[in-house]
């Protein structure tokens, strides 16, 4: 027995999201976006692209009291999964397309649960080098 305990592995697999899936979660919530920010069936192997979309068009439209509300609680979400790929563009795509602009980047921070507020933070300080008050 001795022999079969040392050929178990030591390690667990831990499924991750493809690219598909974490479009899809996008568009799941946000389907009236589909045609401006995945405009083909290519878009869904290009997250980081449709996610740099999305983050233009949550700046742009800020102000839509419902749009603002919406993102606020996917943002929220996203940031409690522990999905790589998944906490990747939100991080490197929709929180550094937000906080681009220091008064929408306010506007979230203010909105958003601690998990977000924390990653919402260290974006403006690593890579807009702002530090937050």
């Amino acid at each position: 027995m001795e022999k079969d305990e040392k050929n178990v592995p030591d390690f667990v697999i831990v499924p991750t999201m493809t690219p598909r899936e974490v479009v899809s979660l996008l568009l799941d919530r946000f389907p009236a976006m589909r045609d401006l920010i995945c405009p083909d069936e290519d878009s869904f192997n290009l997250p980081t692209c449709v996610y740099d979309s999305f983050a233009t068009e949550v700046v742009r439209r800020v102000d839509d009291r419902d749009f603002f509300s919406a993102v606020v609680q996917f943002i929220d979400d996203v940031a409690e999964s522990k999905d790589p790929h998944l906490r990747n563009v939100l991080v490197v795509c929709l929180l550094e397309g937000v906080a681009a602009d220091p008064q929408v980047a306010r506007r979230f921070s203010g909105a958003v649960g601690e998990a977000a507020r924390g990653l919402l933070r260290d974006v403006e300080r690593d890579f807009y080098h702002r530090v937050n008050t």
